[in-house]
Parts: structure tokens; sequence; C-alpha cells
């Protein structure tokens, strides 16, 4: 939605929401999407900068890891990837956000790709 993740409920312990709930957020989905797309262009280079910023610490994922291509498999009938992700010891994230990489393993991640040519 203009560019931006959205989040909206379409369940309530898992059972669809009313005819009226379900108006109610579409509404609030419509008013959210206009309010996006009218914002000056002051705003959008401000929300630009921000999720820069947020994502900045991806940057560093190949000083954090050593990755190695295990092979292929098929996900939903597509061929995908299969990359493990080993934690580099050394790695020292330059990045506050990026800490989080220290910390984490990733084994066995799937990574979705059209690798068919």
């Amino acid at each position: 939605m203009a560019g931006r993740p959205y989040e909206r409920l379409t369940a309530r312990d898992d059972k669809a929401l009313s005819e009226k709930d379900a108006r109610k957020e579409q509404e609030k989905m419509d008013r959210e999407l206009t309010r996006r797309q009218n914002l000056s262009a002051k705003e959008q280079a401000k929300l630009e900068k921000e999720r820069a910023e947020n994502r900045k610490f991806l940057r560093e994922l190949p000083d954090a890891f050593s990755f190695r291509l295990l092979g292929e498999e098929q996900i939903s009938g597509k061929p995908a990837w299969v990359i493990d992700a080993e934690p580099r010891p050394d790695f020292h994230p330059k990045d506050s956000n990026a800490k989080i990489l220290a910390r984490s393993e990733v084994r066995s991640g799937w990574i979705k790709a059209n690798i068919s040519g």
C-alpha cells in the first residue's frame, strides 16, 4: 500500500469478521491509502529516510555470516535455493541495529528465487 506494509484485521478468534466489521476495516484501509497517497514531498522524503535507516543494518549481512549454497529444493512447486548462514565469530557490528546479527544463527534458510533461468 503506497510502497509500505499495512496490517489489516481479517479474522478474530479464527473466525472471519462480520460484514459490518469487515466494512470498517476496509474503510480504515481506504483512509490510510488516501493519507499515504497525499503525503507531501517532504513527508515522503522523511519516511524514505526512516526506512533506509531502519534497514541500514542489512548491509552488514555479508560481514556477519559466511554463506554456503546447500542445494536446490522445491517450495510450493517453485525452485528455491537452500542456503546455510554460519555466523562469523570475528563480526563486530558497525550499526547498533546490527547487534542482533551477532547473536543470530540461520540454518538451512530458504531464499525463494527464480533459479530456472
